[in-house]
């Protein structure tokens, strides 16, 4: 077989149980990406509460539209929709 490459277009939620903290992203890698949050990182917002899980990841066609979903996953509409409909799964 072939090697087959797809870039990822992700938007992606993490959880800090240990901090109560909610984390929004776009990356066209999502497992590097979970790595530099949790572990390579050595400054940004993300470092200060590790642990990290995710709770979230939707694929997407395009940059554009994964761009414009992680700006409604961080609008007030979008964080209430984790908060009430995806976040009781991990608390």
């Amino acid at each position: 077989m072939g090697d087959f490459f797809m870039e990822e277009l992700v938007t992606y939620v993490l959880y800090s149980k240990k901090f109560d903290k909610i984390y929004i992203g776009f990356t066209s890698s999502i497992i590097q990406r979970f790595y530099s949050h949790n572990l390579l990182a050595t400054k940004g917002y993300t470092i200060k509460f590790r642990p990290w899980m995710v709770i979230l990841v939707e694929f997407h066609k395009s940059k554009t539209e994964a761009l414009k979903r992680e700006k409604f996953l961080k609008s007030g509409k979008g964080r209430e929709m984790i908060k009430t409909q995806i976040l009781p799964n991990y608390i």
